[in-house]
């Protein structure tokens, strides 16, 4: 994640205190582009954004009195830069459900969304071959630039459970020499064409993912490799596959990047993973349970769609219903709901 967007985005959203105001916000409209000032908030479940319009009211079509459901064609888009630095655009905005305020000859609204797309900019945009020749490097092979990969997803409040490996960290000083320290924060694994690392950072747990140095797998669906790998760790580890972050880039180009407003996962003991467990089998690598999180992943990735949205569907409910203030029997009896519905034949 660049500095920048931890500074101004991310970090005020962990903390609750995001305010920022954008002064070329700009709406989509189907009957064309309206632009006035706004403040982004964040309200603890979605981005808040408090339009300005002086002197008169909204465009007729973001007030919709008459109207009491909308469907994906009532959607439309907002656009705008964070500090000046940091572009942005939120798709699928839904028409505003309050009323707009009048105040001193001005109309105010609030638009909401879940999920802030941050849009390329400068050398995000650039292949790395483009990339390359503008530092004045050699460029790659075209083989191994085919299959150039990275992503970067973080769930927020989930805690690791498989450890093994950690990050090593080393201090020079003139006088007393080297000092060390190492710890074990970091689970390794492979899968078909990819290697990835799961990093525990404070409340952070963080997957990167990446091409295998041997791989020849340009032809793979990283999109839908990074889903089922996110799913696999999500129900590993028992919380819903809800990043707070994600980053895709193929040939250094960056091909998705957002901010979701999914902060502190509830992470349930209800799970095929727990550290006793890992404990007894983390000297063992011939062991299944290292290979736990790309076996799952491609296991999600084998099954038709409708299936794997089924899935994920009993899943969320398994887990709210773990989370939820129920009665412990109305708890299990949920969970025995969604264990028999869905099977494996």
């Amino acid at each position: 994640m660049d500095t920048e967007v931890r500074e101004l985005i991310f970090t005020p959203l962990l903390d609750g205190t995001l305010r920022q105001i954008i002064a070329d916000f700009t709406i989509d409209l189907p009957d064309g582009s309206v632009t006035s000032p706004a403040l982004v908030s964040y309200d603890g479940d979605k981005f808040q954004f408090t339009v300005h319009f002086v002197g008169d009211d909204p465009p007729r079509c973001l007030i919709s009195p008459e109207k009491t459901t909308f469907t994906q064609d009532d959607t439309f888009a907002i656009r705008g830069q964070i500090a000046s630095k940091i572009a942005f655009e939120c798709r699928d905005i839904f028409p505003p459900a309050g009323a707009t305020t009048h105040s001193r000859g001005t109309a105010t609204l609030v638009l909401e969304s879940s999920k802030m797309h941050l849009v390329s900019e400068g050398a995000d945009r650039m292949l790395s071959t483009e990339l390359r020749a503008l530092l004045g490097m050699s460029p790659e092979s075209e083989s191994s630039e085919k299959n150039e990969f990275r992503s970067h997803s973080i769930f927020h409040g989930a805690k690791l459970r498989l450890r093994n490996a950690g990050t090593s960290t080393t201090h020079q000083n003139d006088f007393l020499g080297e000092a060390s320290k190492s710890s074990m924060d970091t689970h390794v694994f492979s899968g078909n064409g990819y290697e990835g690392a799961l990093i525990q950072k404070d409340k952070e747990l963080h997957l990167h993912l990446r091409t295998a140095d041997s791989a020849s797998a340009g032809e793979l669906d990283w999109e839908k490799v990074v889903e089922s790998v996110e799913k696999a760790v999500a129900f590993t580890h028992g919380f819903q596959p809800w990043p707070a972050y994600r980053e895709i880039r193929r040939n250094h180009r960056i091909i998705e990047r957002w901010i979701g407003c999914h902060i502190s996962l509830d992470q349930t003991s209800i799970s095929p993973l727990s550290e006793t467990l890992w404990a007894n089998v983390r000297g063992i690598p011939s062991d299944p349970l290292h290979q736990i999180i790309p076996t799952i992943a491609e296991g999600i990735q084998s099954l038709p769609q409708p299936i794997q949205d089924g899935l994920s569907s009993l899943m969320w409910q398994f887990r709210a219903a773990e989370h939820s203030d129920l009665p412990g029997t109305t708890k299990l009896l949920m969970i025995c709901a969604v264990l028999t519905v869905f099977s494996f034949d």
